[in-house]
């Protein structure tokens, strides 16, 4: 068993799980209304989840939409990296990250995958591939998060392990703006 804890704010949440919960969607809290993963959805209706989704995946990010205040969910699950492979096709991609820190875009996606990915977008951040290298807010990839990789070939792919060398990965958590955060993204 692994434990780990979310933080969600109210309004869409684009996370992944680096654990499964054990009762898998049954685990959500009731906050939770609405999750979203790359073409599929579910909806809790009267404490029932109605919709394709209907288990997590660790490979899978999530948009969860919260209509309660910002709150912490803990919970107890089956740890999921194991070598995990992912499967991306042209396009945009919703993956997961599922290392326990974060770490840079640099060292974690290895260099012929790098070569494959036009740009990364998380919650509020993003990154774009250029030939000068990586530019835009987002520089590291980090736990419990969910990413869209925008990728210009079909591939398969296992992260680099996370070493981050002794650095430390710093990364904001308050905007300096109140902002409500969209799956229109």
């Amino acid at each position: 068993l692994h434990s780990n804890c979310i933080e969600f704010h109210q309004a869409a949440n684009l996370i992944s799980f680096p654990s499964l919960p054990l009762n898998g969607l049954s685990d959500i809290p009731e906050c939770i209304d609405g999750i979203i993963g790359e073409g599929i959805g579910a909806a809790n209706i009267d404490g029932s989840w109605i919709g394709s989704l209907t288990e997590l995946s660790c490979e899978d990010g999530y948009w969860m939409k919260n209509s309660c205040d910002d709150f912490e969910w803990c919970y107890d699950g089956m740890d999921c990296y194991d070598e995990m492979i992912y499967t991306a096709h042209t396009g945009n991609n919703l993956i997961s990250y599922p290392f326990d820190e974060c770490c840079e875009i640099t060292d974690v996606i290895p260099d012929d995958v790098q070569e494959c990915i036009f740009a990364i977008a998380g919650e509020g951040m993003a990154t774009l591939q250029t030939n000068s290298g990586w530019v835009g807010s987002l520089n590291a990839l980090c736990p419990n998060e969910g990413y869209w990789f925008v990728s210009v070939c079909d591939m398969e792919f296992s992260y680099n392990e996370c070493t981050n060398n002794g650095r430390k990965i710093v990364e904001l958590n308050t905007p300096p703006y109140e902002y409500y955060q969209s799956s229109k993204q």
